[in-house]
């Protein structure tokens, strides 16, 4: 995998916050896309995060050089697109995520804005993160594209 993201032109990578664990430079998922970050950066490539569960992780990624926010994305286990037998949609579980990637690729136009802020991540003196009072991106900022 190291291999293929390192000759990538772009690596779009998912990210999922939840408590503390996402800013803990021990989370597996902290190094994997910290890595993969470097090693696409290290040759020339573009790094996008998509955000798929709380906002904050977009402080953890700060260095990307595209983060799409698409909250609640736990579980795609369902095509919003299905239908059942008789037409009936069964209806759109995390749509949001579909509608993010679908975003990246150009196929709709992002709305919105987002409802919290987001604040800076700080190293404290034990070598662990934690948040700032500065925030990196406030609410209300965002795309809205009508």
């Amino acid at each position: 995998m190291k291999n293929k993201i390192s000759s990538a032109d772009i690596v779009i990578a998912f990210s999922y916050a939840s408590g503390s664990a996402f800013y803990d430079k021990e989370n597996p998922q902290y190094i994997a896309l910290h890595s993969a970050l470097k090693d696409v950066h290290d040759n020339g490539g573009k790094f996008i995060l998509l955000s798929e569960n709380l906002p904050y992780d977009a402080a953890v990624y700060s260095d990307a050089d595209g983060i799409v926010l698409s909250y609640m994305g736990s579980g795609l286990n369902i095509d919003p697109t299905d239908k059942t037998s008789d037409g009936v949609s069964k209806g759109a579980i995390n749509a949001n995520i579909i509608a993010a990637i679908e975003t990246i690729f150009g196929y709709n136009k992002p709305k919105g804005k987002l409802p919290v802020n987001v604040p800076e991540l700080t190293e404290l003196e034990d070598g662990t993160y934690g948040f700032g009072s500065n925030y990196l991106y406030e609410r209300g900022s965002g795309l809205l594209t009508e």
